[in-house]
């Protein structure tokens, strides 16, 4: 498998489990508006679900999938 850039939708994104990431809610906050101003944001990095065929496991992004589906 290669790395590369793709579009996925939203609904197919799944958080993974562990992730140890918090962010404050003012922070977030940040990142909506940013997002919303610039419409730019650094790619989600997934990986396929091991258990959702068809569906993707977020590896690195995950207050980024959350910021775009508030949007």
């Amino acid at each position: 498998m290669t790395n590369s850039v793709q579009s996925i939708a939203l609904d197919k994104l799944v958080a993974h489990p562990d992730n140890p990431n918090r962010m404050s809610g003012a922070t977030f906050g940040k990142l909506v508006r940013n997002i919303e101003r610039t419409g730019r944001y650094e790619p989600i990095v997934v990986r396929p679900h091991p258990q959702r065929e068809g569906h993707f496991q977020i590896i690195n992004g995950h207050h980024r999938c959350c910021a775009l589906t508030k949007l």
